[in-house]
């Protein structure tokens, strides 16, 4: 009887294992086959290939009417064919491509088929393919996303290395790195890692979908850096949409020469300088938030007269009025004293309201703040309290000079304010983004905030329309019309250096699209050099439009 038991007792036992070791297959079977098998068939997948090419590239951005700004586009690479080269052909190729090449290719000659990993310019394929030769083939793959061009290159910022991120490219660095794009060129190989004949080379793509949606036009940012490029215009020029505050264009100038980089890094010029988003004395323009201040406060009305006689004096210096000849305008209107840039007149204004009033506006429209637009190293300018300024310094405060600086940006937010019958939209940049599936996530919109009166509005856009009317901004006039304000501003200190240049106006006159904003980087006169630039950019953006 006991050794029964012992025997049932050892079935058992032996029943068990083998239970265990079943459910121990079963499991394993199951992490396989639901788990893992996607890695393991990966690994399977490349034992029986060899990889030539492997390009990765991340998310992309675009404008607002979803074109590519940056992101994975084809271009042509060197395939190179191991074999007998005939006499003469290596030095032809090596002629041809650039010098690092001659390395690789010495390295690797005759062993293995391979591809140069860097793109080649048309030239080059042009070169390669009259060679004829099946030892030297061009091959497509795709570009990294750094070499889509140089269109709006301040905005989306350099992406050579994790290291040296700028622009949205460091803004959006994790969610652009979250999934690459990939292409891969391979050979079906066998046991022995040798490529099996007949079967020649494959290529496998895996583009990601997601991104950045800009609420830039393409078109637009391409019309502006045109014009700048050809005018040679070291500055900044921004485009708002007067409608809802987005940014429709926004270029700087000059910009960074991406195969010249180690120049650029050196250059007194600053080329990696946003100059959109910098701070610069803003000159006459300022006299528009003078004239918000004086107007919405109730403390003139626009009807008003005053004496010009050629010069502000304070103690012993003089503020001249710079388009009146030296001999003063005279009993002048305010609209004329505007269109005209009357210096005196805009000094006693700025001085019978008391510059706390004034600087109260210009940080109701959006200076002195970040407009947050979600680039690094954005300026906030710079408003003086106001408190305890002498007669001296309020009448530099006025010509937006000395004490107060403001960036192209700031001042093109005034100006959709105005040309927005008083309502303020903070400035946008960013629409929203694209996931994995290609679903859209917009962001939320800033909501418009009343600034200035509708009346108050409505004044200073005719004011400003009599400036290209029949002042100082002529050169600015377009067939739809436009308003505006010109605005020249020294450098600094040192009186020998030129004066920067702006323009700062909207279009069309009586609906207004577009509030643009030209600044020129020591251009000189602002009605003789920002303003024709002003036009140029509206006349071919209006031909677009239509």
């Amino acid at each position: 009887m006991e050794h029964e038991t012992i025997r049932y007792r050892r079935l058992f036992i032996l029943f068990g294992v083998v239970c265990v070791g079943c459910l121990i297959l079963i499991i394993q079977l199951i992490r396989i086959q639901l788990i893992h098998h996607l890695s393991l068939t990966e690994a399977s997948v490349r034992q029986r290939q060899k990889i030539y090419f492997n390009q990765k590239v991340q998310g992309s951005f675009y404008d607002r009417n979803f074109r590519l700004l940056r992101g994975p586009v084809t271009a042509r690479y060197l395939m190179v064919i191991p074999g007998e080269y005939p006499s003469g052909l290596t030095k032809k190729v090596l002629n041809i491509m650039p010098p690092d090449f001659q390395q690789a290719f010495m390295k690797r000659k005759g062993k293995d088929l391979w591809i140069y990993p860097r793109e080649l310019s048309r030239a080059q394929q042009d070169a390669i393919c009259r060679l004829r030769s099946p030892y030297f083939q061009v091959v497509e793959g795709l570009t990294t996303r750094q070499s889509t061009g140089n269109l709006a290159w301040h905005i989306l910022g350099m992406n050579r290395s994790n290291a040296n991120l700028s622009g949205l490219e460091a803004s959006f660095k994790s969610f652009l790195h979250h999934r690459y794009s990939v292409q891969t060129v391979f050979s079906v190989v066998d046991g022995l890692q040798s490529p099996i004949p007949g079967l020649g080379l494959r290529l496998r793509s895996s583009v990601a979908r997601h991104g950045v949606v800009l609420t830039l036009d393409a078109r637009y940012q391409q019309v502006i850096e045109n014009i700048m490029d050809r005018e040679k215009v070291n500055g900044a020029v921004v485009m708002l949409d007067v409608k809802n505050g987005q940014i429709l264009a926004m270029a700087s100038r000059p910009v960074v020469q991406l195969d010249r980089i180690a120049d650029s890094l050196g250059s007194s010029e600053k080329p990696f300088l946003n100059r959109a988003i910098a701070a610069y004395y803003p000159g006459s323009v300022f006299k528009l938030v003078i004239l918000c201040a004086g107007l919405d406060s109730g403390f003139i009305t626009g009807q008003e007269e005053y004496d010009d006689p050629g010069y502000f004096q304070a103690g012993e210096r003089k503020w001249p009025c710079t388009t009146s000849k030296g001999g003063g305008h005279g009993r002048i209107s305010l609209t004329d004293a505007l269109a005209y840039s009357c210096n005196p007149v805009f000094i006693q204004l700025v001085i019978d309201m008391k510059p706390e009033r004034v600087l109260d506006y210009a940080e109701k429209l959006g200076m002195g703040l970040p407009a947050n637009i979600g680039l690094q190293n954005e300026s906030y300018g710079h408003l003086p309290s106001g408190i305890g300024l002498t007669l001296g310094e309020q009448a530099n405060l006025a010509l937006g000079q000395q004490c107060i600086s403001t960036t192209p940006l700031q001042i093109a937010s005034m100006i959709q304010t105005i040309a927005n019958d008083g309502l303020r939209i903070k400035p946008t940049l960013v629409q929203g983004v694209i996931d994995n599936d290609g679903s859209v996530h917009v962001f939320e919109k800033p909501q418009a905030e009343r600034v200035l009166s509708e009346e108050t509005a409505r004044k200073i856009q005719q004011m400003m329309a009599a400036v290209t009317r029949y002042g100082t901004g002529t050169e600015a006039q377009i067939s739809e019309g436009a308003a505006g304000k010109t605005g020249t501003a020294q450098v600094g200190n040192d009186q020998r250096l030129p004066d920067h240049a702006w323009f700062a106006g909207f279009a069309p006159l009586k609906n207004p699209r577009y509030a643009v904003v030209v600044f020129c980087e020591k251009g000189g006169f602002g009605g003789k050099t920002a303003a024709p630039l002003f036009k140029e950019i509206m006349e071919n953006v209006n031909k677009i439009a239509d």
